[in-house]
């Protein structure tokens, strides 16, 4: 006679481990063109000139937009 191990639910499986995968085989993945495409744009506006240059940009915006309706309210 074997012996089984005892489950609480003889139906069920004992849970195993799900592999991962590592970042090195994540990495010699070669990657697909339309994700470098996407990739390249989001990591050159996320860099900290551009963080810096972002409220500038805005208020210079801003400036140019309460003159031109300065001007439209005058005309």
């Amino acid at each position: 006679m074997i012996r089984r191990k005892f489950l609480p639910f003889p139906h069920q499986a004992p849970l195993r481990p799900i592999p991962r995968a590592s970042a090195e085989s994540a990495r010699s993945a070669p990657q697909p063109l339309w994700e470098i495409a996407v990739n390249v744009p989001r990591q050159s506006s996320s860099g900290p000139i551009a963080r810096g240059l972002s409220p500038v940009a805005i208020g210079f915006a801003m400036a140019i937009g309460a003159v031109n309706f300065m001007a439209w309210l005058a005309y």
